[in-house]
């Protein structure tokens, strides 16, 4: 099993004895700052992430069904604070509460903008996979991907290709099943994902040539530079998708 897929599971399994300092069970590892501001429900599901490594700062909020799985992942919301009378004084907080009302009011309990996810019932493989996601609108949200898989011998559905942006484009593997690359209708490569110890490598686009100028001693040489990915496509190891406000990877199964 990659390694990714340990490291990935941070959020959940952190022990620490301040807020200050979150270490991964698995890897003795500082977990990253914005884990403070994670938070998990009474099962155990991760619900919401602290954004811009704030307490107070922007926050993206997830929704699960039954199954654990997690069905939406609404747009960063900014965090409202009402004014403290402790801080400011009771007769102030009294006055900005008869004259500016709107202050104290309570912030909405559930996201209406973001991204929904659909599911397979586990007949592609022996675990459920992704289907498709869906957005309302929000200026984070991609308005509609689906994923195209294809049962393998081993019982594990293999992604094979996508619809995104109105377009059909082909995904192609690794032995793990992982996606490397993805190619549109005229075989060009938009999406390459490059190995690493632990899967800590950005996607990217494809690659380009240069030409370095010589310096003293040493000649000119060639340099390979990496271009922005053509799409957005977030599956990574198999049941994992990346969250790029957390900068970590969802295990769905």
């Amino acid at each position: 099993m990659p390694f990714s897929l340990v490291r990935s599971a941070c959020p959940r399994l952190l022990t620490s004895s301040t807020r200050s300092r979150f270490t991964c069970v698995h890897t003795s590892r500082r977990c990253p700052p914005w884990a403070c501001a994670s938070r998990h429900d009474a099962q155990n599901r991760h619900c919401k992430t602290g954004i811009n490594d704030a307490e107070e700062g922007a926050r993206a909020t997830y929704l699960h069904n039954a199954l654990g799985q997690r069905v939406f992942k609404s747009e960063p919301q900014v965090a409202q604070t009402a004014p403290n009378a402790a801080t400011l004084g009771a007769g102030f907080v009294d006055w900005l509460r008869i004259n500016f009302g709107w202050l104290f009011a309570q912030a909405q309990a559930n996201a209406t903008l973001g991204q929904s996810y659909v599911y397979d019932d586990g007949q592609l493989g022996g675990n459920p996979v992704l289907l498709g996601e869906y957005g309302n609108g929000g200026s984070n949200s991609q308005s509609r991907i689906e994923y195209i898989w294809l049962p393998g011998e081993d019982g594990q559905a293999v992604p094979v290709g996508v619809y995104t942006n109105g377009r059909f484009y082909s995904v192609h593997t690794d032995h793990l099943n992982t996606p490397r690359l993805i190619k549109d209708v005229a075989n060009k490569i938009v999406w390459q994902w490059p190995y690493s110890a632990f899967g800590d490598n950005k996607p990217t686009g494809v690659m380009t040539t240069s030409i370095n100028p010589p310096s003293p001693g040493m000649p000119a040489a060639l340099a390979l530079k990496a271009t922005a990915p053509g799409i957005t496509f977030n599956l990574r190891y198999p049941g994992q998708y990346f969250d790029e406000e957390s900068n970590l990877n969802y295990n769905y199964f």
